[in-house]
C-alpha cells in the first residue's frame, strides 16, 4: 500500500495474485510476466505516471489519475477499469483479450492485440492494421480503423468530482523516494515481502 503523501519511484511485483494499492503518488507500477492475476488499484486522488502490466489477467482499477497504461503481449485477458471521476490519459495494448471499461475518462487507446473490448465513452481508439475482434460498446471496429468510442445514451459519463490533484506534497523538506519490489508471496494468507535498498517490510 502506497499511502497518501508518500512519494514512490517504482513498485514492481513478480508474485502471482499480489495486490498493489496506491493512495499517494508513484512514478511507475509494474507487473512482470510471472505476476499472473495481480491487482493494481489507484485510489481516488492518487496519481501514477505509468502502469505497466506484463502478467496475464492483471486487473487494474483506477479511481485517481494515471498518465499511461501499457499492456504487454504476455498480459492476456487483462482488465482496466476507469471508475467514475478518474482519468487515464492513454492505454497502449499489445495483449489479446484485453477489456477497458468504466464511466471514468480514458482519453486515448491504441491496440495491436486481438479480441479487445472497449466499453468507454469519448476515447480516441486506434486499432492496428490486421487486428481482429475489437469492439467498442458492442460495435465491431475493424483493423486499421480509428474511431471515438460512444455509449448508447445511458446518462452517466464521468462527473465532476475529480478535483483531486491539489498540491499534494506540501511543505518544505524533500520527500524521500523509495522503489519497492514484491518478490515473494505465500499462498494462504497472501504474505508479501517488500524489499528496498535500506529496509525490508513484511505485510
Amino acid at each position: 500500500v502506497v499511502e497518501q503523501n508518500a512519494s514512490v519511484g517504482t513498485v514492481t511485483t513478480a508474485a502471482p495474485s499480489s495486490t498493489i494499492t496506491v493512495s499517494g503518488a508513484a512514478d511507475k507500477v509494474e507487473t512482470t510476466a510471472t505476476a499472473a492475476e495481480a491487482e493494481i488499484t489507484v485510489s481516488r486522488d492518487a496519481e501514477v505516471t505509468e502502469i505497466a502490466a506484463a502478467g496475464e489477467k492483471t486487473a487494474v482499477s483506477v479511481s485517481g489519475t494515471v498518465e499511461s497504461v501499457t499492456i504487454s503481449e504476455t498480459a492476456a485477458d487483462t482488465t482496466v477499469t476507469a471508475n467514475s471521476g478518474s482519468t487515464i490519459a492513454s492505454v497502449d495494448n499489445s495483449a489479446d483479450g484485453t477489456t477497458v471499461s468504466g464511466s471514468g475518462k480514458v482519453e486515448s487507446m491504441t491496440t495491436s492485440g486481438d479480441n479487445t473490448t472497449v466499453n468507454t465513452s469519448g476515447t480516441d481508439l486506434d486499432v492496428a492494421e490486421g487486428v481482429t475482434g475489437t469492439t467498442e460498446n458492442n460495435k465491431d471496429v475493424a483493423g486499421g480503423v480509428s474511431t471515438t468510442t460512444s455509449r448508447p445514451s445511458s446518462g452517466g459519463s464521468s462527473g465532476g468530482s475529480s478535483g483531486g490533484s491539489s498540491g499534494g506534497s506540501s511543505g518544505g523538506s524533500s520527500t524521500p523516494t523509495y522503489n519497492y519490489t514484491i518478490s515473494t508471496q505465500t499462498t494462504g494468507n497472501g504474505t508479501i515481502t517488500l524489499n528496498t535498498s535500506t529496509d525490508q517490510f513484511n505485510t
